[in-house]
């Protein structure tokens, strides 16, 4: 008990000397931790009048008495916010609220800024950090230490605490919407300043509230237990290291952790670890980490004057403390460290919810897995594998837009996705391995509609309008080689002007002449073509149950398809023209997924400031879909680099399949609400220059156009 009153009485005394000035002010604490649950029974004479928090889904609930508002309430009511938590997040809460218009202050009193001169991410001497150089270090001691969470182990989530919402749904799944386990757990965990709690400790605790039968209780504690492993990964490069340094070393585990020795064992020995010596748990030791009284123990009793070292991810509580007790500490940084000091640390203070935590929980697993993964790139991301980008740049993307069609299938009846041609290739594909790892329900069918610019314009042709419109429609390249695109004639190698280079429109008068030779021809292509396309589309059966996907820009494609059915037609795109110029809008429902709806030509869509890269993955194994012949076989364009190379999006692919089999299992089955403009924002970062792909990998993407030249065009050169 006296601990627990020197622990409280020393943060309400900093905090009223800090803030003993704004008393009478309106007062909004960020934090809903361990940090607001020691404080708020202490300053009752403060005119604390809500919490702020990350996660808008907390939004209007009381958490420790307290309601939790959202900003514009914050900003209609308060007078001033502090940031009631670890000073490792002041920044990045501060970043996240600094528009709010309202005095913010850290909880050490300083008025809360931007600054301008902070250190670039690529200066951090940490990066000079390897495997080799950590091992030869350790080659140095006699007994070595490892931290186990986020040191040998990691999460793949993000914000730990966001681990009980997951166990919160799935509670409610199992045992009913009446347990509000969330709330509970996080109030047992820090309402309690008591330091050294296992598991029993906390549940104990929150049963005090609860009143549920032992039963109840522990099928609660086991949901909890099964969660936490399915979240839990090894850190393959430190769990390679332990396990080497074990073969020839006396090896120890500490930790500060409320869950038993013997789980923690069985999560080691099921995550690769050989051997498991001593464990050293707070809980269990009645000692911590965190004030020395666990490093006094250990090195009273394991130590003994001997040369030690202990490597883990926190700087005080693995450093600093240990070497007060003789223990060199060897500092490895954790992966939500590595993001916020990686290039792409802006991103942290747009993580406001569960959905985005367990987005970027995914994708540092991914990327920071090892603590020396930044090392050679000093800190920038650089992708060096097809798989893993899929899985990162293009997993959520995908996984998002496809949850988003079926949300909107579902407010607007839609019954089948017509996905055009070739952008729609893969995504058709993911679309059913989503309805495949979704299981039972009913869900719009699908159709791999054939379409393309050049396609709909030889559908769209009219007899009495000639044939201007078609033959002086942009195109650049040989007379010989725009006759076969345009008009699939192939002219003989010895004709008039069979070489000579074009370029349409502007050239289109001086062409004129040279095909009339050649009119009846066209004509009969034309019409043979139109006769097939429009045999092809009403063997289709599309009506007002049906809703095009494309991924841009105007519409034109759907624009003329709907013409030619004689019916107006639902279209969903990543993003489009939403201003009044375009008139494909006018006379069809067109709706985007990445885009805000006044950022009217997409200039803000992450994903379209890097069209052509999109495009050159989103295709298929064919060229350009020129035609259909009389039984609805595709009559491509040849074959062009990224069809050549078409088995690196397949791998890219299998990245995509991979994140979203891992997002629904985390989920528990669900589909979740990952939001797009998050993954849009997130694959903005290409697009910033805070991550790249290696030169390998960007000799794997080009721009093809059958339609406008045979010509292609890498897209990074």
């Amino acid at each position: 008990m006296e601990k627990r009153n020197n622990y409280q009485n020393t943060e309400e005394k900093t905090f009223r000397n800090n803030f003993g000035k704004f008393k009478d002010k309106k007062i909004v604490l960020y934090g809903i931790g361990r940090f607001t649950a020691t404080l708020l029974p202490c300053v009752t004479d403060f005119k604390i009048i809500g919490l702020m928090d990350r996660d808008n889904a907390n939004i209007g609930k009381k958490i420790y008495g307290v309601p939790v508002l959202g900003k514009e309430e914050v900003r209609e009511k308060a007078d001033l916010i502090i940031i009631n938590t670890s000073s490792n997040y002041w920044k990045i809460i501060y970043a996240r609220i600094a528009d709010l218009g309202i005095p913010v202050y850290y909880l050490n009193g300083q008025l809360a800024c931007m600054k301008d001169d902070e250190q670039t991410y690529t200066e951090n001497p940490y990066w000079e950090k390897t495997y080799d150089k950590l091992k030869n270090e350790i080659d140095n001691y006699e007994v070595v230490s490892f931290d186990i969470f986020d040191t040998l182990i990691m999460r793949k989530i993000y914000m730990p605490q966001d681990l009980y919402k997951i166990v919160d749904m799935r509670v409610k799944k199992a045992l009913g919407d009446h347990i509000n386990y969330y709330e509970m757990r996080m109030e047992a965990e820090f309402g309690n300043s008591k330091k050294e709690q296992l598991l029993d400790d906390i549940y104990c605790s929150m049963n005090k509230t609860w009143k549920f039968s032992e039963n109840v209780l522990q099928q609660i504690m086991e949901i909890e237990i099964e969660t936490e492993k399915r979240f839990l990964i090894p850190r393959k490069d430190m769990l390679h290291l332990y396990n080497e340094i074990g073969k020839n070393k006396e090896v120890h585990l500490i930790s500060d952790m409320y869950l038993p020795e013997k789980i923690i064992r069985d999560i080691l020995m099921e995550n690769g670890v050989s051997t498991v010596p001593s464990i050293f748990i707070s809980g269990e030791e009645k000692a911590n980490k965190k004030d020395g009284t666990l490093w006094k123990k250990y090195a009273e009793t394991v130590v003994c004057g001997r040369t030690a070292i202990h490597i883990g991810d926190n700087y005080r509580s693995d450093v600093e403390l240990p070497e007060k007790y003789g223990i060199h500490g060897a500092y490895i940084m954790n992966g939500s460290e590595m993001l916020k000091n990686s290039s792409l640390g802006g991103m942290i203070p747009k993580i406001e919810d569960l959905d985005e935590s367990l987005f970027m929980g995914m994708i540092i697993a991914e990327i920071f897995n090892s603590p020396f993964a930044l090392a050679e790139s000093k800190g920038k991301v650089v992708f060096q594998d097809f798989e893993k980008m899929g899985y990162c740049i293009w997993g959520g993307i995908i996984y998002s837009f496809l949850t988003w069609l079926l949300e909107e299938a579902k407010k607007r009846t839609i019954e089948r996705f017509l996905f055009f041609a070739r952008d729609g290739y893969f995504l058709e594909k993911d679309y059913h391995y989503m309805i495949e790892l979704l299981g039972q329900g009913q869900y719009p069918e699908t159709c791999y509609l054939a379409i393309s610019r050049r396609l709909i314009l030889i559908t769209s042709y009219e007899e009495h309008e000639g044939l201007d419109r078609i033959a002086s429609h942009v195109y650049n390249g040989k007379f010989s080689e725009y006759m076969e695109d345009r008009f699939n004639i192939v002219i003989p190698s010895d004709a008039e002007h069979y070489s000579e280079e074009i370029n349409l429109p502007e050239d289109y008068e001086k062409i004129k002449p040279w095909l009339m030779a050649y009119e009846n021809d066209i004509l009969n292509e034309i019409r043979k073509e139109k006769e097939n396309y429009l045999k092809y589309v009403q063997n289709l059966g599309i009506n007002e149950k049906d809703a095009v996907v494309d991924l841009w820009f105007y519409g034109n494609n759907q624009y003329y398809l709907s013409k030619t059915i004689h019916k107006p037609l639902m279209g969903f795109y990543f993003a489009y023209n939403k201003s009044e110029e375009n008139i494909c809008q006018k006379t069809n429902t067109m709706i985007s997924c990445f885009q805000d709806e006044d950022d009217l030509l997409a200039e803000r869509v992450g994903l379209y400031k890097l069209a052509l890269f999109v495009e050159s993955f989103l295709t298929a194994p064919y060229g350009m879909i020129k035609a259909v012949d009389e039984n609805g076989n595709f009559v491509c364009s040849k074959n062009g680099m990224n069809q050549i190379l078409f088995d690196v999006r397949e791998r890219m692919n299998e990245g995509v399949c991979r994140f979203m089999k891992d997002y629904m299992y985390l989920m528990d089955g669900n589909m979740g609400s990952l939001n797009e403009k998050f993954v849009d924002a997130f694959f903005g970062q290409l697009a910033e220059e805070h991550m790249e792909l290696s030169k390998e990998l960007q000799k794997a993407f080009y721009y093809d156009n059958a339609m406008f030249r045979r010509r292609e065009m890498g897209i990074f050169e």
